[in-house]
């Protein structure tokens, strides 16, 4: 499903920052795997450039068979409609629009109408996430678990082929953070949902098939594996061989 080689991130400044220093692994259709480490290893950064939402400076990412850095703009723009769901710590909702305008929205990006065919299907992961009774409060009447719970139903209002999920408890009381991980593991496990989600909370190993460990811009270790897939998690090992 994923293939990263050799990807390489270096901010520009009076001192340049190499935030990823050549990092290479394969994610298998239908895992959940943690992108883990110290602040500053890299894990955020990482997903953006797999999110497609930054360029990296170097590498290749080939997402099911496409080699997405060879895509123009518009074109990444309508991979990620199509293919790429997205939840972010801030929950990243549209403050004026209902729970079911949020998730409806990217489908009425996507498809340019406001198809009944894409309202029910926004009802339908409303409900699969536990708030058929609030398809008409606004974020404001949300608690924070709620919020998310939305954000996760938006992020898979197009039938994306991947979640990327950005420490999504990180503003999460521990019972809330609870309700969340297991809606992904739900999701996961029920629906072959492919996630890699950023988390910097050990405990939540739990919950993913693997663990991608990041150390310095660089794979430290990764733990857990996948079918057809063999780990080389020593130290000085990047990745799936």
């Amino acid at each position: 499903m994923i293939t990263v080689r050799d990807l390489k991130k270096i901010y520009a400044g009076r001192v340049p920052v190499s935030a990823l220093r050549g990092v290479s692994f394969e994610v298998a259709r239908g895992e959940f795997v943690g992108i883990m480490g110290r602040s500053g290893s890299g894990k955020s950064t990482l997903l953006h450039q797999l999110g497609l939402l930054d360029a990296p400076t170097a590498g290749r990412i080939i997402i099911d068979g496409v080699d997405v850095l060879g895509l123009s703009e518009t074109q990444k723009t309508l991979f990620r409609l199509h293919s790429l769901g997205y939840v972010f710590q801030e929950y990243a909702l549209i403050s004026e629009l209902t729970a079911l305008e949020n998730v409806h929205l990217p489908a009425r990006v996507l498809n340019g109408r406001k198809g009944r065919r894409d309202y029910e299907q926004a009802k339908e992961l409303l409900d699969i996430v536990g708030l058929s009774d609030r398809l008409h409060h606004y974020p404001h009447e949300l608690s924070g678990g709620e919020q998310q719970r939305v954000a996760i139903a938006r992020s898979l209002v197009n039938r994306p082929k991947i979640v990327f999920a950005d420490e999504p408890t990180a503003n999460l009381d521990s019972q809330s953070a609870k309700v969340v991980l297991e809606l992904f593991r739900k999701l996961n496990k029920e629906l072959g949902q492919t996630i890699l989600m950023v988390t910097h909370e050990p405990d939540d190993k739990q919950y993913v098939n693997r663990v991608i460990w990041l150390q310095d811009g660089l794979i430290e270790r990764i733990e857990g594996s996948a079918a057809g897939l063999s780990v080389d998690s020593r130290p000085d090992g990047n990745g799936i061989q």
